[in-house]
């Protein structure tokens, strides 16, 4: 049931920031008390300023703002939840956005889409001058798959008594060996060497087969600010066998302090954890040289899992197991 006082005492607080009015206000809403959520949201701001993911509640102005247009919609006031709905439904299209952004964005379209009913979209449209089949359909959202082509010129006539909006999204895919020409590096560097069991550096281009290695990635912070939730992503070749360190009760020796959790699998070990302003880290992975063929080594890769702007990689390379020599 509804905690009515604590929101009451809330609800008095002269501090409370836009975002807690908003939550508030739909708490009201959700039991009833739209007068109370009305008050509480009279005049004031309905646009969320932007600013950096914040780590501990990992919200978002995105978020923050489909969470007012939910607030709208449990108000009634689906005119104001439409006008908010363009800065949302630009955000679910970006290239990049958090879970929480995605969750909260896509329960307030959804809100939106059964506010406004079943009106049905009929579309007439034509695909280089030609016309397609019409669309009719009562569904909220509707896709059509174009065949790839040199050129795409598409022209739409909405029929139906509602607004649609329509948007064409290309994705692509580089063909053959596409590797990146350089390293990126942004707020870390990363380097990758590797070295025998003795410590020697140790080049990968050509191993031996059984031969036994370690991988060393070295992570630095450079600029002069804290980051949570890195996630290092190291992918071998097939040809590599990965050793798990917590079997061979190595995981102390190959930083295991140093991180908050590490995943391994067959081909690829993800490794998370912190990074402090100017603070170094150095994790290991113990590897051998398994099977023989040519194999592709790709780049290894760092980012800041809400921040994908934060960003370091290596560049990949082809590598060789030949036969022993034993």
């Amino acid at each position: 049931s509804p905690q009515l006082g604590a929101m009451n005492r809330m609800r008095e607080l002269k501090d409370l920031s836009l975002q807690s009015k908003w939550r508030l206000a739909a708490s009201y809403a959700i039991m009833g008390r739209k007068d109370v959520a009305n008050e509480l949201v009279f005049n004031i701001d309905d646009k969320v300023d932007e600013y950096n993911f914040n780590n501990d509640t990992y919200g978002s102005y995105a978020r923050d703002e489909a969470m007012i247009m939910e607030t709208y919609l449990l108000l009634d006031k689906t005119d104001k939840a439409l006008e908010l709905a363009q800065s949302v439904a630009r955000e679910l299209s970006s290239d990049y956005i958090s879970t929480q952004t995605a969750a909260y964005g896509l329960i307030a379209m959804s809100q939106l889409a059964e506010k406004m009913g079943k009106t049905n979209i009929e579309v007439d449209w034509t695909l280089n001058g030609k016309a397609v089949s019409a669309v009719s359909t009562p569904q909220p959202l509707h896709q059509i798959a174009i065949a790839p082509n040199k050129k795409i010129d598409i022209s739409i006539k909405n029929k139906g008594t509602g607004k649609i909006y329509a948007q064409l999204i290309g994705r692509t895919q580089p063909i053959g060996d596409v590797e990146f020409t350089a390293p990126v590096e942004a707020s870390f560097s990363l380097s990758v060497n590797y070295v025998d069991l003795a410590g020697k550096p140790l080049s990968v281009s050509s191993l031996k087969q059984g031969e036994e290695f370690t991988a060393v990635v070295t992570v630095k912070n450079n600029p002069a600010q804290a980051f949570t939730d890195l996630a290092l992503v190291q992918i071998f070749p097939s040809g590599w066998e990965i050793y798990n360190e917590r079997i061979l009760n190595e995981s102390l020796e190959n930083g295991a302090e140093k991180y908050n959790y590490r995943d391994i699998r067959d081909d690829r070990v993800l490794t998370y954890f912190n990074l402090a302003a100017g603070q170094t880290k150095t994790f290991r992975v113990r590897l051998q040289a398994a099977y023989r063929g040519t194999y592709y080594l790709p780049a290894v890769s760092l980012q800041a899992m809400y921040k994908p702007d934060e960003q370091a990689r290596t560049k990949g390379s082809w590598v060789k197991v030949e036969e022993s020599d034993n």
